[in-house]
This record gives C-alpha cells, sequence and structure tokens, in this order.
C-alpha cells in the first residue's frame, strides 16, 4: 500500500508540474490567451476554429451533460450555415450580397459549429435548414440540443449561440495558472546584423529592416511588407515573363481560400480585392500581400527567390526595434 501511495503523490506531483509549465511558458508565444482573449478567438470566423472546435464542444459537452461521454474519434464538427452556399440558403440568409457578408464573418466561429455523429453529419451536408434541423433532431449531443428549437438559421441566431458557447467554454476548459515566470523574447538572443534571405528560421518580431542588397546593389526597405514588394519589384523588373507565369499559376499563396473562390489566396496578383492590403509593384500591374508579419514576409520572399534562383543573392539588414 505504501508503494502504491508513493506512486500516486508522484503522479499526482508530475502533472502540478507539467500543469505549471504549460502554465508558465518562457516564451511569449506560449502564452496562454485571457477569457476575453480566448471568447474573442471563438467567436471570430477562423479555419483554425474548425480544427479545435472537436476538442472545445466536447470540452463542454463532457463539463454540462449527463449523457454517456461518446468516443472522441466518432464525432465529426459540423457547420450549421454550410461551407457552400446553394441559392436556398442564400436566400434565406438575406439574399446574395448579406449570405456572403454573413459566410464571411461567422463560417468558422463556434456559434456556428456543432457536434455530430459520422452517419448523422454525412446525409445532412447542406441541406436547407428545416430539413437539417429535424435531423440533428436526433443527436446524443447535449451542446447541440438548442439547435433543433431554433426556427430560421441566421446572422442573429448565430451571434447569440457564438456568445453563448464561448462563455461556456471559458468555465468548462481548464484555465492556466497565474503567471509566476517572466517571459524570454525571441528578441533576447536577437544580434542586430546582416541575415542571409534563406533564413526564415530565426526569430524577428519586433525588429527593423532597414534594406537589403541584392547582387551588392543596396535597396532601402522600411517595412517587412516592403521587404516582399521590393523583392516582387526586383524579379519582376528583372525576368517579367517568368513572374508572370508565377503570379498566373499562383505559385506563391497562402494556405486558405478566403478571398479567392478558385483557390488559394495570393500573395501577389493583378486583382487587389483578393489582398487583406494591396501594396502596388513599382513597374508593374501587381499587388503584393501588404499585411504581412516579419516572418511571413520572409518565407513568401524566399519561395519566390528560390523559384528564380536567386536566392543566395540576397542580404537583409536587421536591427532590434528601440523599446
Amino acid at each position: 500500500m505504501k508503494k502504491i501511495g508513493i506512486i500516486f503523490l508522484t503522479i499526482i506531483l508530475g502533472i502540478v508540474a507539467i500543469y505549471f509549465e504549460l502554465s508558465n511558458s518562457s516564451a511569449l508565444s506560449g502564452r496562454f490567451p485571457d477569457d476575453e482573449e480566448f471568447k474573442k478567438a471563438l467567436m471570430t470566423s477562423n479555419e483554425k476554429n474548425y480544427k479545435y472546435a472537436r476538442a472545445v464542444l466536447l470540452g463542454i459537452e463532457y463539463k454540462e451533460s449527463t449523457r454517456p461521454p461518446v468516443q472522441f474519434d466518432e464525432v465529426t464538427i459540423e457547420h450549421l450555415m454550410p461551407q457552400t452556399l446553394n441559392d436556398t440558403w442564400k436566400q434565406n440568409l438575406g439574399g446574395k450580397e448579406k449570405a456572403e457578408e454573413i459566410y464571411e464573418n461567422y463560417l468558422n466561429c463556434i456559434g456556428n459549429l456543432t457536434p455530430l455523429s459520422q452517419s448523422c453529419n454525412s446525409k445532412i451536408s447542406n441541406l436547407p435548414w428545416n430539413q437539417k434541423r429535424s435531423k440533428i433532431d436526433f443527436t446524443v449531443f447535449f451542446v447541440s440540443d438548442p439547435v433543433k428549437n431554433i426556427q430560421d438559421w441566421n446572422e442573429n441566431e448565430i451571434q447569440k449561440r457564438n456568445e453563448d458557447l464561448a462563455i461556456r467554454a471559458c468555465k468548462a476548459i481548464t484555465a492556466p495558472l497565474p503567471r509566476t515566470r517572466k517571459y524570454r523574447t525571441a528578441l533576447d538572443d536577437f544580434e542586430d546584423g546582416e541575415y542571409p534571405a534563406s533564413d526564415v528560421e530565426t526569430r524577428m518580431e519586433n525588429t527593423n529592416i532597414s534594406h537589403i542588397t541584392f547582387e551588392d546593389e543596396k535597396y532601402d526597405v522600411t517595412a517587412w511588407n516592403g521587404y516582399l514588394n521590393t523583392i516582387c519589384t526586383i524579379l519582376f523588373n528583372r525576368e517579367s515573363k517568368k513572374f508572370d507565369k508565377i503570379v498566373e499559376d499562383n505559385l506563391i499563396h497562402k494556405s486558405t481560400s478566403r478571398r479567392n473562390k478558385n483557390g488559394k489566396d495570393p500573395i501577389i496578383t493583378k486583382d487587389k480585392n483578393l489582398l487583406v492590403g494591396p501594396y502596388k509593384i513599382e513597374g508593374s500591374d501587381y499587388y503584393s500581400e501588404g499585411t504581412v508579419s516579419s516572418m511571413t514576409a520572409r518565407a513568401y520572399s524566399k519561395q519566390l527567390l528560390d523559384l528564380f534562383g536567386f536566392t543566395d543573392d540576397v542580404k537583409l539588414f536587421v536591427s532590434k526595434k528601440e523599446e
């Protein structure tokens, strides 16, 4: 019995130690969000929400329900407003323009997602709401129950469920311990100076880029989106036909398709409506994405330089921002 007690105590202490480490990540990137940040993230239409929704919604389910738990791998997540809007759904959401706005704002928010069994999910897809609701009526999930009483699935209902589930998630998901360890930032080990364009691993948050050199010629750059734009300008002027082909084939793109219904959202395009922050590429009809971090600007620039074979010819000059 004494040995069993020691083993049990060791396990408990191990769990406590892990809990402490997770709550006190030394890196700012590992910081837990507070309740308001967590709620805001869940209520935003972000593809990550769809990936994490099963854990969040089942967390609420297991916290609040007395029903027998369903095996995690037997649960799928259904979009109540479907991923593909047919004419019926567009009409029910207020017409084509209004439906597209609601779709953009709420598709992957927690309020538009619900757990279902795999067999049920495959049957309801993008059925009209009255038919979909009747199928959901047979679900075994407590967290999905209130949906069956909603007559029309519209923006107002999504907003109400969004707020409700976000609040419940904060209560159901274990919160971190109060922080007792100071953060160690990426810049603690960062040194000002010259970096090759091939380096996309060094953390450079809160840094300034002053200029780059390409084949020993200097180009002034005032911001990280300017770095990507400058690389685009250089390469377009160097080999415009090759540049045209790369853009035409959308070889440099994001992992999402929120703005480009025909494929992945581009980083370089003539249609500035496909970009979050269009930035004109000098001397061309193209725009580059202007809403980029230091990391993404360097990653996209390297992809482009790799395609041209000029990666080793570019050097960046970077320094820490003054506090």
